[in-house]
């Protein structure tokens, strides 16, 4: 596999109040988080802060963070990252965050912690191939296609997404004390658009960590 992009986005909950959501509002501590993380433009929306095209000098790196956006009771950042450089960087900007605290000073808790992957990622071998090899139906599916196709043309079928959708049942104690309902997320492989499918070019999301995600496809190179 070769990977040619990879983005992590953690969504962080956190308990009513637990955020000083009147003091991150603030002009000035707007300016200064702008400042602190070299976002390019700020926007307020129906009570939602949105920062975009920032960065950060991580270690010997610099990390470019997509999005960063703070809602009354979620933080939700996307970086050009692995999910541990990801977490590392959202420590960082929280601790940042939790001094402009106004009320009684104290470290701000999460609840939990969520982590969602993209990536592109050249395959050495085509998503049919491991469709092929898991679901003994893709072959008769591709045969009724063909022949029920229009006769004028040579007909090539080829499979070029999978979706998984996932549901998360059952009860959580720390979620049902704060009135927190996870809703269903997908898994999604992809061609890449703008690219022909004998390039094995993909693009992968899915509701997973780095570890998670390069697990997917290191499953699918050995199907």
């Amino acid at each position: 596999m070769e990977i040619r992009d990879l983005r992590t986005t953690s969504i962080t909950l956190f308990a009513i109040d637990e955020l000083d959501f009147r003091s991150l509002n603030l002009e000035r501590t707007l300016v200064a988080i702008k400042n602190q993380f070299n976002f390019s433009t700020i926007n307020r929306n129906n009570g939602v802060l949105n920062f975009n095209n920032g960065f950060i000098q991580y270690k010997d790196i610099q990390v470019v963070i997509d999005v960063f956006r703070i809602e009354q009771r979620k933080i939700v950042l996307t970086t050009g990252s692995n999910s541990d450089t990801n977490n590392d960087i959202f420590n960082l900007i929280l601790k940042f965050l939790n001094t402009f605290e106004t009320r009684v000073k104290h470290q701000w808790q999460y609840i939990h912690m969520f982590f969602e992957s993209i990536c592109v990622v050249k395959l050495n071998k085509p998503l049919s191939a491991f469709i092929s090899k898991t679901d003994n139906s893709n072959e008769k599916l591709q045969a009724i296609i063909k022949n029920h196709s229009a006769e004028e043309f040579s007909i090539i079928v080829n499979p070029i997404s999978i979706k998984y959708q996932i549901s998360y049942l059952g009860t959580v104690e720390k979620f049902n004390l704060n009135r927190i309902q996870i809703t269903e997320k997908q898994v999604v492989i992809e061609v890449r658009s703008q690219t022909d499918y004998l390039q094995n070019i993909y693009f992968i999301s899915a509701p997973l960590n780095t570890t998670g995600i390069l697990a997917l496809i290191t499953e699918i190179e050995k199907n």
